[in-house]
């Protein structure tokens, strides 16, 4: 037998009784979190929509996996995706702009090198062509763009493993 999964219908469901009968259901009632309020607040749809998820979780919990069948939830949606992260912060001494790593999901590398994102188009330097980074912002634990040591703008320095989440930002 299969997991019920996450695709079970169960808050549409109840959003939908809710709607054709709000007298029977409570409208502090979460579907995400059916125990939040006591049994005894629980309206008549509040108590089916908890019976049955309930049933779905110990259904589920007492099937195996089977792998990646599509019966469990999909990961979250990376936050980062199709951003080109700051890799170097501007440089107030001379003046250099902030570099970008053109090595990160959904990034789109063009065929002259420079590349683009969700933001902005970027040169095959990591240079934002359009303007449209916030230039100035600084991203704690980034070098300045004037002290890359020879680096290419992807190459992780400084002891870090990944960029900041701050280096995403606009």
């Amino acid at each position: 037998m299969a997991k019920v999964g996450f695709q079970d219908g169960l808050k549409a469901g109840y959003q939908r009784i809710k709607k054709l009968d709000p007298a029977g259901c409570n409208p502090n009632y979460d579907p995400d979190n059916p125990d939040a309020l006591p049994v005894d607040q629980l309206k008549a749809w509040d108590k089916v929509h908890r019976t049955l998820k309930i049933m779905k979780e110990d259904h589920d919990a007492a099937i195996p996996s089977n792998g990646g069948n599509g019966d469990e939830e999909p990961p979250p949606p990376d936050p980062h995706f199709g951003i080109a992260p700051r890799t170097y912060n501007y440089a107030q001494a001379n003046n250099s702009d902030p570099l970008f790593c053109k090595n990160s999901p959904g990034v789109t590398v063009h065929a002259d090198g420079s590349f683009s994102d969700k933001f902005s188009r970027y040169d095959s330097n990591g240079k934002d062509i359009d303007g449209l980074r916030d230039r100035k912002r600084m991203v704690p634990g980034l070098n300045e763009s004037n002290n890359t040591n020879g680096l290419d703008p992807c190459t992780f320095y400084n002891g870090l493993t990944k960029w900041p989440d701050e280096s995403y930002l606009r």
